[in-house]
């Protein structure tokens, strides 16, 4: 997969950056490498549950750990969609809705490392909603000198510039 031949790029650029976006085609390895790559707590973003919940199962399989469905206590590997929720307590990964994070994100503080949120082309009023929320947290962040570790790493088959606009410092990725 292409996305293996980015890996240290990618590595190096979410290492030095607060916001890294990457620009990828469709089979490329984004969804399911990338992520796997960071090391931290990491949340992944999908706009359906179906997505969430497959990403979550190729990639325990992949890690040679059990299906996340089954609760293994000892994956690495979760997820988290409206109604079902598997997310072990070794969890490292968690796949999720975008609905389900921004309700996460309403209710708590981000208590995570990494954002990744996918597919973030297929543009919605949530995708936005999301985007606007994680901004204004890097925001007040940056002036608080709160959460540095946090990064968000947007990742998308085409460019948008409405993301560029709200990320103007982010670096780019192209894979």
């Amino acid at each position: 997969l292409p996305a293996f031949h980015a890996k240290t790029r990618f590595r190096e650029l979410v290492a030095n950056q607060r916001v890294t976006l990457v620009l990828g085609q469709t089979g490329c390895g984004k969804s399911t490498q990338l992520p796997q790559f960071l090391q931290g707590n990491i949340v992944c973003t999908q706009p359906r549950k179906l997505a969430a919940i497959s990403l979550a199962q190729r990639v325990a399989s992949e890690r040679g750990e059990p299906d996340p469905r089954n609760q293994a206590t000892t994956s690495s590997v979760g997820y988290c969609v409206r109604g079902d929720v598997a997310i072990p307590s070794t969890c490292e990964l968690v796949f999720c809705t975008v609905g389900v994070l921004i309700r996460k994100l309403l209710e708590d503080n981000i208590d995570f490392t990494h954002l990744v949120i996918d597919e973030a082309h297929e543009r919605s009023l949530d995708i936005d909603f999301l985007l606007m929320l994680v901004a204004n947290h890097i925001r007040k962040s940056v002036l608080d000198n709160a959460h540095p570790r946090f990064k968000l790493i947007i990742m998308s088959a085409t460019l948008d510039q409405k993301i560029f606009q709200m990320f103007p410092d982010a670096e780019r990725l192209e894979i």
